[in-house]
């Protein structure tokens, strides 16, 4: 990695980009279910798409059995998250995606699901596609 630096920053980028996945995943999750597809169904469809990506793996399990037990916490997610923002400001380099996710990490924390896994966005993600 080089310096340092560049080892705390390649930390705190591949974070972030994991959790803007995370966040963009569920909601993929939240939209074909309103189609009537099952998130299990998806979950196998999906891995033979360009969409696949580490979260389909990790938390299959835990997302068909909405299981939000923290591997890790919504709140350490905003923490990295922060971290990520605030390195990107000093340097003068924005990230407005990161900006965007962050903000729906933090409405989830605020309803209390802070010490839940990131997966428990899908209630927030939820609340926001009832109807149809």
């Amino acid at each position: 990695m080089g310096r340092i630096e560049t080892a705390v920053a390649f930390k705190l980028i591949t974070n972030t980009m994991g959790f803007a996945q995370l966040l963009v995943f569920l909601e993929g999750l939240q939209f074909i279910t309103k189609f009537g597809m099952s998130a299990e169904d998806f979950l196998k469809a999906a891995k033979d798409t360009a969409a696949y990506n580490y979260w389909f793996d990790a938390r299959h399990e835990k997302i068909l059995k909405e299981d939000y037990s923290a591997y890790f916490p919504i709140d350490f997610i905003i923490k990295d998250l922060m971290y990520t923002l605030e390195s990107a400001k000093n340097i003068n380099c924005p990230l407005p995606m990161a900006s965007l996710a962050v903000q729906f990490y933090i409405m989830a924390s605020g309803k209390g699901y802070g010490n839940e896994d990131g997966i428990a966005l899908m209630k927030i993600l939820r609340e926001y596609c009832k109807g149809r």
